[in-house]
């Protein structure tokens, strides 16, 4: 009879109690700390210091292997159009160029943050299939799919304001990188798939506290 009963309960694999919950916050701030840190703080850090300005921009891609990068005579090498430019003394706006990626980083992380503590806080009171739940979920899919395509364009102009720091009469260059994008807007529609789960949960749940 045991097992038998034990075979019509779901699985608890992966099951949340009040510890899951609490190492879920502490991940959650953990990772939002990094990305201050990492993203802003750091580099922040480096220019108050008046260390060298770091940035690996691209440039045209028609460009010739640099000479430095010589080969074998039996080897063959390709620029793939990226190089590793240092500043020793970058201007103050070429370093808040370089800091704006970060900046929007953390932010929109943070912003998530602070959805995904509402939405913990929701269902451990055991009211997930609420209004604030939906609205939480939306906002975060909607967060996953501006914030990258912001932070690749803001990377863009870092690239372009290092470009003009580094080089003699360079010209105005805007490259965008569509890495990643695909992927943050792919999750962003799953969320927002979710948000829409969450919401016929909720209307399901009015329905039924009206019959009863």
């Amino acid at each position: 009879m045991g097992s038998q009963s034990q075979s019509h309960q779901p699985g608890r694999i992966l099951t949340f109690d009040r510890w899951d919950f609490i190492a879920t916050r502490v991940l959650i701030a953990a990772i939002t700390l990094g990305s201050l840190a990492i993203t802003v703080i750091w580099p922040m850090t480096s220019w108050l210091r008046g260390e060298p300005l770091r940035w690996v921009v691209a440039v045209d891609a028609a460009v010739s292997l640099p000479a430095e990068l010589t080969t074998n005579p039996d080897a063959a090498a390709q620029w793939n159009g990226e190089a590793l430019v240092t500043l020793t003394e970058a201007p103050a706006s070429t370093w808040l160029a370089t800091l704006l990626p970060g900046v929007i980083t953390t932010i929109a992380v943070a912003l998530v943050a602070v959805q995904l503590l509402g939405l913990l806080r929701d269902i451990q009171s055991r009211e997930p299939f609420a209004a604030a739940s939906v609205r939480r979920l939306r906002v975060i899919a909607l967060i996953l799919l501006v914030a990258p395509m912001v932070t690749v364009t803001a990377d863009a102009l870092a690239g372009a304001a290092v470009r003009s720091a580094a080089f003699v009469d360079a010209p105005f260059a805007f490259f965008i990188s569509a890495n990643g994008i695909l992927v943050a807007i792919g999750a962003g529609l799953m969320v927002a798939a979710v948000a829409e789960a969450f919401a016929r949960g909720a209307e399901l749940r009015t329905d039924v506290d009206g019959l009863v």
